[in-house]
């Protein structure tokens, strides 16, 4: 597997994974039965905002349906409530760059934990949308 983009490596390494263990990780953990438990399924929120494709970057990842404005809330990344819980594709697709364009947004309350999308910078239609997983590792 050959990540393209800058930063990666170093995100790896700041968090102390090699590439080896980010692949078991993402095979063996993100996509067990375990932890579709505990995080919820992927569910496909019939976005027209976003969309999942091919990326050039990693696998798969989320792009842009349309031109989308600087600070503007694009999508649901996470949501627990009592026994409901789920995260959408631009929760699970999003891919890591150091040059992100969007910022995942948390916001608890008593009852619920919500995780937003929101954008850091205008997106242009087909552009993928990407995120600094530096920013959010551990916090969520």
């Amino acid at each position: 597997m050959v990540h393209q983009y800058n930063g990666w490596d170093k995100f790896l390494d700041s968090v102390g994974l090699t590439q080896e263990q980010s692949e078991y990780y993402m095979e063996h953990v993100v996509d067990s039965k375990e932890f579709i438990k505990e995080a919820g399924i992927v569910e496909d929120l019939n976005s027209k905002i976003y969309y999942k494709d091919k990326s050039n970057i990693h696998g798969e990842g989320i792009f842009a349906s349309v031109d989308i404005e600087d600070n503007q809330n694009i999508g649901l990344v996470i949501f627990f409530e009592n026994k409901q819980k789920y995260r959408s594709l631009l929760g699970r697709f999003t891919n890591h760059s150091n040059y992100n364009n969007i910022d995942f947004i948390p916001y608890y309350s008593r009852f619920s934990f919500i995780v937003e999308a929101w954008t850091k910078k205008s997106i242009k239609k087909g552009d993928e949308i990407l995120v600094n997983y530096k920013d959010h590792w551990g916090k969520f």
